[in-house]
């Protein structure tokens, strides 16, 4: 998901940074969002220059120490202790005005950033995939969670082309509560039969 993003923010005239710990993962990140822009041009959706000028946007890392920017969104593996111990890192490398984006679609916003001293900092941004192809992104914010915060990734989605669905406070994104709601529905009605 995090090479869809990039890619989305590339072709949006934004400077990204693409960080992995791992150099395979970001050879398959940077072959992804190669062939994607190829199909695009291929397409005529694209041109050869303003696929070149997308591509240059683009800086691929094994280096947390890169990793200083405005903005930074979050996509790796669905798991706590994992996703907070990057940004907690990165919380210590970046300045004090940085914004944390996680894609996350099943960890609630709160429980990443509680306890943490970027807590007003941290928000959801769940992108849906694939990411350059789909227009909605949902803001999720905890409530501890800045306005400021939460105006910012609304105006970013926006730029990037993309229609910005604010969710309140909710423990997972609605993408993923709404088919649970919708699936345990039907399975009442049987219990009942």
């Amino acid at each position: 998901m995090g090479t869809g993003i990039a890619q989305v923010a590339a072709q949006n005239d934004f400077d990204v940074i693409v960080f992995d710990v791992n150099d395979r993962v970001l050879s398959k990140s940077k072959a992804s969002i190669e062939d994607g822009l190829q199909k695009l041009t291929e397409k005529g959706k694209v041109s050869v220059e303003q696929k070149s000028k997308i591509v240059q946007h683009i800086t691929f890392t094994t280096e947390i120490n890169d990793c200083i920017a405005d903005v930074i969104i979050e996509a790796v593996a669905e798991n706590l202790v994992i996703k907070q111990q990057l940004f907690d890192q990165l919380a210590l490398l970046n300045s004090d005005n940085v914004i944390f984006a996680t894609n996350t679609s099943s960890i609630p916003v709160s429980a990443l950033s509680h306890d943490k001293k970027y807590t007003a900092q941290l928000a959801g941004m769940h992108f849906f995939n694939p990411a350059p192809v789909m227009k909605l992104v949902e803001i999720i914010r905890s409530q501890k969670t800045s306005e400021v915060i939460i105006e910012a990734l609304v105006e970013l989605a926006k730029k990037w082309v993309k229609r910005p669905w604010f969710v309140m406070m909710h423990p997972v994104s609605s993408s993923t509560a709404l088919p649970v709601i919708i699936t345990l529905k039907p399975c009442k009605c049987l219990n009942k039969a």
